[in-house]
């Protein structure tokens, strides 16, 4: 009877939520709750316990419904159908990926409706029909340390535990559905007998496999033993078989063994490392200490280690649990050209040392998570002889690149890395691609063109905003800014590297004032400005409506306040002003790269701030600037924020992924 099955609705828009109720209850089922947003679905699926939720994909908030489901079926096991206007590609792909058992396509008819609902429910109950027995099966063989793979009558792997999914090196929904054989031999080399031989050759065919042993070769040369053992039906028929691994001690190269720990969910006792190259401002630095915020404060008793070249990273607080070693600092002088910033060595001495303490730190720190900042082999390559060392030796380390949304010019980005192998990189070297940003205001795998196999490792995290306060962010800076009642402007120019023009003209603006100056402002250049400008500035400010700061450990008690922003394009100083959706008028540093100016113009294009070109800076498009923006009721960020177009909670979303890992300390030889 269909009147037994509980059907949870997820709709954000009241006409369409009110539409789906009436066809379900007509249907026959139980409409046992509905909700707008991510926060009332979870908490109606906890109180309701629904056999199946209809979930539109695009909520307002920070969540989306694929989002939800995925949470949804971790903690409930509940079927999911998804309700979308858009059939794109990507949407799909994360809605399979999510294990939705229907997707439809708006407007929904009655027909549509009530075929995706039993299809979804014949579906589950097949599904959980064989997951109770897969699971029956496993229990009953080995113990909880086993690793144990369950495949259909045609060698499609059908249950996977979480501790066979490390081992073999993927995610649990990764590996089902796919061939046994095609998840053994990208684990590692698989030696074959003659029947498992014969097997793997004819598995569309579903060649049975009688009970036997296997060993896996994998590229740490340790042993993993498997006995297989034929399943069948009651009535004798052949069901499938069930893997049960074990790791044998004794290495496939002789003189040698080797002793690994059982894998384990990430969190107590994980060490994560975070490598900040930090050749130019403080974004990367930011970005990583913004994530090391969530995920300690995520996972008590975690362990993270920053490696960071960043001249101002002892100026920072660290949450308990964060160390950091100094690489040596070295500043950007041109394209792809780097000097020490400090120290009297050559270029390639200062890239030798770098290399060096990096290598050696992460050898001795041996990292379950590895987490690269921007440049997937550091700065000209000084990260690459660490990798290799780690997929060489502690193949079971995880290893993430994360991208900011806009690198560089993409004609020139993908030249660089034809030349210099960093496809390759991408795809031999990393499990994920993490992207900090939307791919709807600007998407890094399309514009630097990431072949099919690299596109498949992105996980789009949105941006990473300042980490709340509360949950690790660092203390509010006091407030300094002017008591009155006029307007603030807030100038800031992230660490200060190339900042001068766009302050030199703002002061200069102020100083050639005809009228009475009619706002206050903020003016913060960062710690890395030119000490001589530096002087200048503040003697030059220092008869003016100005409040000039040259480092505060975060903006955002500025930013909050402010009427009016105006920033360079860089990555966390736009996020950080997007974030608190205040007008803004960017004015993006061109100095070796293009990068800020393309993310200042696609910003422009969405209607979300104003562009000034740098080469139109001049004291007199400022005044006109700051004098129609102020006058300027409209708010586009804001409005953007409220209509969910944007989101901040990259650092939180990283968490999230991490949560979601199984990490294996190395072996011990």
């Amino acid at each position: 009877m269909v009147a037994n099955q509980r059907v949870l609705i997820v709709e954000d828009d009241n006409i369409v939520q009110l539409h789906l109720r009436m066809i379900v209850q007509e249907l026959g089922y139980d409409v046992c709750g509905v909700a707008s947003t991510a926060q009332e679905a979870l908490k109606a699926a906890a109180e309701t316990l629904p056999n199946l939720v209809l979930m539109d994909i695009h909520l307002s908030g920070d969540r989306d419904g694929i989002d939800v489901a995925r949470e949804l079926r971790a903690h409930h096991d509940t079927a999911v159908v998804f309700l979308t206007a858009y059939a794109d590609e990507e949407t799909v792909g994360r809605a399979q990926e999510a294990g939705a058992l229907g997707y439809l396509v708006k407007p929904i008819s009655k027909p549509q409706l009530r075929a995706a609902l039993s299809t979804a429910f014949n579906e589950q109950r097949r599904r959980r029909g064989a997951h109770e027995s897969e699971h029956a099966l496993a229990a009953s063989h080995g113990s909880r340390r086993d690793a144990i793979i369950v495949t259909d009558d045609r060698n499609r792997i059908s249950f996977i535990n979480p501790i066979a999914a490390a081992l073999m090196r993927c995610k649990q929904h990764q590996a089902l559905d796919r061939s046994v054989f095609e998840v053994l031999h990208a684990s590692g080399r698989l030696e074959h007998p003659p029947a498992l031989q014969s097997a793997s050759g004819s598995e569309s065919t579903g060649c049975a496999l009688a009970d036997q042993d296997l060993t896996i070769v994998d590229a740490n040369g340790d042993r993993l033993e498997a006995h297989t053992e034929t399943l069948n039906d009651t009535d004798g028929s052949r069901r499938g078989t069930i893997f049960v691994f074990k790791r044998n001690s004794k290495r496939a190269s002789p003189g040698s063994t080797s002793v690994a720990a059982d894998p384990r969910p990430f969190g107590v006792g994980t060490r994560v490392a975070i490598f900040s190259h930090d050749t130019l401002g403080l974004g990367h630095l930011q970005r990583s200490l913004n994530i090391a915020r969530a995920l300690t404060a995520r996972f008590p008793g975690l362990s993270v280690l920053l490696l960071t070249g960043s001249p101002a990273v002892h100026r920072y607080a660290l949450p308990q649990g964060v160390d950091y070693i100094k690489l040596p600092a070295v500043r950007k002088v041109g394209s792809e050209r780097y000097e020490a910033r400090s120290l009297g060595m050559s270029d390639e001495g200062i890239l030798r040392l770098r290399s060096n303490i990096s290598l050696r730190s992460l050898q001795d720190y041996d990292p379950h998570v590895l987490i690269v900042d921007h440049a997937p082999v550091g700065m000209k390559g000084e990260l690459r002889p660490a990798l290799e060392w780690l997929r060489d030796n502690r193949p079971a380390c995880i290893k993430m690149l994360g991208f900011r949304d806009v690198l560089d010019d993409p004609e020139a980005v993908a030249k660089s890395w034809q030349e210099h192998g960093i496809y390759d990189v991408l795809r031999d070297l990393y499990q994920y691609i993490l992207i900090y940003g939307q791919a709807d205001v600007f998407d890094p795998a399309t514009a630097y063109r990431f072949p099919p196999d690299v596109k498949s490792k992105v996980v789009y995290c949105n941006y990473v905003g300042e980490f709340e306060p509360g949950a690790g962010a660092p203390d509010a800076a006091p407030d300094v800014a002017p008591k009155s009642t006029k307007p603030l402007v807030v100038v800031t120019v992230g660490g200060g590297d190339g900042g001068e023009p766009l302050i030199g003209a703002y002061l200069d603006m102020l100083s050639s004032a005809e009228a009475p100056i009619a706002h206050d402002t903020i003016l913060l250049t960062g710690p890395f400005l030119d000490r001589d400008a530096l002087t200048r500035f503040r003697e030059q400010a220092s008869s003016l409506p100005v409040t000039l700061l040259d480092f505060v450990p975060s903006t955002s008690p500025y930013l909050e306040r402010a009427d009016l922003v105006i920033c360079t394009g860089g990555y966390n100083t736009v996020v950080q002003t997007l974030r608190f959706g205040k007008k803004a008028l960017l004015v993006p540093r061109v100095m070796h790269r293009a990068e800020q100016l393309i993310r200042a113009r696609r910003l422009a294009e969405l209607g979300l701030v104003t562009l000034l070109p740098p080469s139109e800076v001049t004291p007199e498009r400022l005044r006109a600037s700051v004098k129609s923006l102020l006058a300027d009721p409209s708010r586009p960020l804001t409005e953007a924020r409220a209509s969910a177009r944007l989101h901040f909670d990259g650092a939180t979303r990283v968490a999230d992924l991490c949560a979601q890992l199984v990490v294996c300390d190395a072996p011990v030889d």
